[in-house]
C-alpha cells in the first residue's frame, strides 16, 4: 500500500536507485587511508526523536495535514491571513542582491502551515500571518548546511519579497469512517484503520529522520586528506554533461544557459561543480572505507530479497524485475545493498 501521507515519504538520503545509479565505474580499488581520516563509527553521537514511540498528538497533527490537503477556500475580501489560510502569491527570492529566477514564483499559491517538506516555501507561508490582499511581505530564508535539494544554494541566505494576491479561508473536512473509506487507492474502512497506517509512516519517518542524522553527524567528523583526481574528474563530468544537455533542449551554448536562465556565470557554476564533485567523492569514499572496516557482504539470499525490495518501490517504472535489473546491472545493486548494509549497522550504534 502506497503510504498516506505526502509529508512522510522516505528521504533520499544517499544513493537512492530511484534517484540516480552510482557508477560502477568508480572503483576506488586502493587504501582509502591516506585519503580521509574517520571517527570511531562504533558510537555516533547524534539528535534525533525516538523511531519506536509515536505519541496519539503526532498522529492527529499528521491526519490534519491530510485532511488540509482536502480543504474548500473561499476568499474573504480584506481577510487578514490566518493559519491554514491559501494565500495566492508572488514571491521573489533575492542573493546579494540579484534575483535567483529558479527559486522564484509568479501566481502561485501557500496555504499557511501545510507541511510539504519545503522548508523555503514553509517559511514564507510562515510570514505571511496578519497580512492582506495586495500587501508585500519581506523575510529571510537560510537553507541548511547540507541542503540536498536546492544542492549550491546550502548555507546561504535568501531575501525575499512577497506580494499577496488574495488570501482564502479553509474549510477542512471532518476525518470520519466516510471520509477515509473513500480515499482512492486504499482499502480503510474505519478512522482506525486510518490511524494505524499513518502511525507506521510517523514510525518510519522518524527512523528516516535518525539515519539522515546520524550520517551527518558522521559526516562532519570525518576529515578529507586529499581527494582522488580520477574519480573526482568523472563526477565533474557528470555534472557538465548535465548541464550542457540542458542547455542543449534550450537550443544555447551552455554560457548563455547560465546567464540567462540561471542568473550565473561559468565561475560559479565551475565552482559549484567541484563542490558537488568534492561531496560525491567524500561520500564515496566514506561508505567504501566503512563497508570495508566492517566486513560488509551481501550473500546471494540478501541480494535477492533487497533488489525485489528495491524493485517494489520502482516497479512502476518497469514491466518486471528483469528488466528493473538490467537497467542498473547486478554490481550497481549489489553495491547499493552494501552501502544501505553500512548505513544500517552505523544507525544501529548510534547514541542519542
Amino acid at each position: 500500500m502506497k503510504k498516506i501521507l505526502s509529508l512522510f515519504l522516505a528521504t533520499t538520503l544517499l544513493c537512492c536507485l530511484a534517484g540516480c545509479k552510482k557508477d560502477s565505474d568508480t572503483p576506488y580499488d586502493y587504501d582509502l587511508s591516506e585519503y580521509i581520516r574517520m571517527p570511531d563509527y562504533t558510537a555516533v553521537q547524534a539528535e534525533y526523536d525516538d523511531p519506536n514511540v509515536c505519541t496519539e498528538e503526532e498522529i492527529d497533527d499528521a491526519i490534519f495535514q491530510v485532511m488540509l490537503t482536502y480543504a474548500i477556500f473561499t476568499e474573504e475580501e480584506g481577510r487578514k491571513a490566518e493559519p491554514y489560510d491559501k494565500v495566492d502569491l508572488s514571491y521573489y527570492c533575492y542573493l546579494d542582491g540579484q534575483v535567483v529566477e529558479d527559486l522564484t514564483e509568479a501566481d502561485t499559491a501557500i496555504v499557511i502551515g501545510q507541511k510539504t517538506g519545503d522548508a523555503l516555501k514553509e517559511t514564507i507561508g510562515d510570514a505571511l500571518i496578519g497580512a492582506a490582499a495586495n500587501e508585500t511581505v519581506f523575510t529571510e530564508y537560510t537553507f541548511p548546511d547540507d541542503d540536498y535539494y536546492y544542492g549550491s544554494y546550502a548555507g546561504k541566505t535568501l531575501q525575499i519579497e512577497t506580494e499577496v494576491i488574495r488570501v482564502s479561508a479553509a474549510a477542512v473536512p471532518e476525518c470520519d469512517d466516510e471520509f477515509v473509506a473513500s480515499l482512492e487507492g486504499y482499502d480503510f474502512q474505519t478512522v482506525a484503520d486510518f490511524r494505524a497506517v499513518v502511525r507506521e509512516d510517523i514510525l518510519q519517518q522518524k527512523l528516516d529522520n535518525k539515519m539522515y542524522a546520524v550520517w551527518n553527524a558522521f559526516c562532519r567528523e570525518v576529515e578529507v586528506l586529499k581527494y582522488p583526481e580520477p574519480e573526482l574528474e568523472q563526477y565533474r563530468q557528470s555534472y557538465l554533461e548535465k548541464y550542457e544537455s540542458t542547455a542543449a533542449q534550450y537550443g544555447v551554448e551552455l554560457e548563455e544557459f547560465l546567464t540567462t536562465y540561471l542568473q550565473t556565470d561559468y565561475d560559479t557554476f565551475q565552482a559549484d561543480m567541484q563542490a558537488y564533485a568534492e561531496e560525491s567523492v567524500k561520500t564515496d569514499m566514506i561508505f567504501i572505507q566503512l563497508s570495508r572496516l566492517m566486513n560488509i557482504t551481501i550473500s546471494d539470499e540478501e541480494y535477492q530479497a533487497g533488489v525485489e525490495e528495491y524493485y517494489a518501490s520502482a516497479q512502476a517504472e518497469f514491466d518486471s524485475l528483469e528488466e528493473f535489473i538490467e537497467e542498473y546491472g547486478e554490481d550497481v545493486l549489489r553495491e547499493n545493498l552494501v552501502w544501505d548494509k553500512v548505513l544500517m549497522q552505523l544507525v544501529d550504534s548510534a547514541k542519542p
